[in-house]
């Protein structure tokens, strides 16, 4: 479930209805699980994840990047945000027939990452550079490796993008729906819920996320309303809403 099946990674397959059990069932537990990934679930728990136990923990990997936990928290959730709208599940990957399931739950998300981009200050050229350790990211390798290298057994760059800064900005704008248009118009107060999302669930990722979102009392009118969300995604309120819409 955590790989997509190999039809709908190939253009000329996605549409077509899976024949086969083995497809059919690979398609429904790959869908159930990427539904988690997108969502309000998902902000709260890449803050927790990425910008918490990976940048906090004294063996946290992103460490040896040096990323610096209470400094760089915004950067790392960015980071791994273009990555997983960009390569691991983009909104592309989907057959049309599920878009109206995907398409609220990408919407979510991704106006919670144009408020982290802004609150970082990074553009998707910013990105580029990052994710290929090059120009002013250049120290952000390990072991001489950039991300894209690091991560490889996650996900590659198209060969024809290869280590070109603007081919890879203009794709990641193109597959995330992030342009930095967008992200220089993106309001205040979304910059904002996503700043104190991120600070809230990376400053206290030892805690269990449904107590610690329960528990919430945010400042911000979006990041009330992102809470609502998170709880109820944990009550399961979430779920009986989205098979509403089935």
């Amino acid at each position: 479930h955590g790989h997509a099946p190999d039809f709908l990674t190939n253009d000329e397959t996605r549409e077509r209805v899976p024949m086969n059990l083995s497809d059919r069932l690979h398609l429904a537990l790959f869908v159930a699980d990427k539904m988690t990934a997108n969502g309000y679930d998902v902000l709260r728990r890449r803050p927790s994840f990425v910008a918490g136990e990976r940048l906090h923990k004294s063996d946290g990997d992103l460490q040896q990047f040096g990323f610096q936990p209470d400094k760089d928290e915004l950067l790392v959730v960015a980071m791994e945000s273009a990555i997983r709208l960009g390569f691991i599940n983009p909104q592309s990957l989907y057959p049309r027939k599920l878009q109206h399931v995907v398409a609220p739950l990408y919407d979510i998300q991704r106006d919670f990452v144009k408020g982290v981009y802004k609150a970082a200050g990074v553009t998707n050229h910013d990105l580029a550079h990052l994710l290929l350790g090059i120009g002013q990211y250049a120290e952000r390798r390990k072991d001489g490796k950039s991300m894209v290298e690091y991560l490889s057994h996650k996900f590659t760059i198209p060969e024809e993008i290869g280590i070109d800064a603007d081919k890879l900005a203009v794709y990641l704008s193109q597959k995330t729906g992030i342009t930095d248009e967008s992200i220089l118009q993106t309001p205040d107060n979304i910059v904002d819920g996503a700043k104190e999302t991120v600070i809230h669930f990376s400053s206290q990722y030892q805690r269990d996320l449904d107590e610690l979102s329960h528990e919430w009392e945010p400042d911000s009118a979006v990041a009330k309303q992102w809470k609502q969300g998170m709880d109820e995604y944990a009550s399961g309120a979430w779920f009986e809403k989205m098979m509403a819409t089935l």
